[in-house]
């Protein structure tokens, strides 16, 4: 199993990455990407790509796959399937792109 949503963009030519949303205003970071604050404000957010590396925040095992939860210096935490164990809570962990044209990816250990 690999992740699919949200669909990867490519920004200047780099690979394609991971896309959230920043709420100008407060500095929040959202993932998946949102297109208003959740203040109930109505605040349009704007699209940003999000870092490609983070810390593995917490994980579960299920049928010999790894899930967890990578927490990334913006401060919004990746639900994601996880690259070959073994797993450790605070290893630095990477985005990893499977398949650009069929939107794959994951985060595995750096």
């Amino acid at each position: 199993m690999i992740l699919k949503y949200p669909p990867l963009e490519r920004i200047a030519g780099s690979p394609p990455t991971l896309m959230g949303s920043r709420d100008g205003s407060s500095g929040r970071v959202y993932y998946p990407p949102r297109h208003f604050s959740d203040d109930g404000s109505l605040r349009p957010t704007e699209f940003v790509a999000l870092s490609t590396k983070g810390v593995l925040y917490s994980y579960a095992e299920f049928r010999g796959m790894g899930f967890g939860h990578v927490h990334l210096p913006e401060g919004t935490r990746i639900p994601t399937v996880l690259g070959d164990g073994p797993h450790e809570l605070g290893a630095t962990y990477e985005f990893e792109l499977i398949d650009a044209e069929k939107g794959q990816w994951r985060f595995s250990r750096a």
